[in-house]
């Protein structure tokens, strides 16, 4: 989200539910609830997504604290 200059996590989101323009958390809910049905062999709840979280320079840390330095 810094300055719109990496975008990695809206490229992966699957459903278009993350945009620049935010975040749309009944499109989410949607694909989150397609693929509860799409497995649903899978004993128990599988209504999870997080395609946007993964892989992305942010999902173990915040990368522009890690370049950014501070000077008095």
């Amino acid at each position: 989200k810094h300055s719109n200059i990496c975008r990695k996590c809206v490229d992966r989101c699957v459903n278009d539910a993350l945009t620049d323009r935010g975040f749309d958390r009944f499109k989410c809910y949607e694909m989150c609830l397609y693929n509860d049905s799409y497995h649903s062999d899978i004993e128990g709840i599988a209504d999870v997504c997080g395609k946007c979280l993964v892989n992305v320079p942010c999902s173990t840390g915040n990368p522009i604290k890690r370049t950014s330095r501070v000077y008095d």
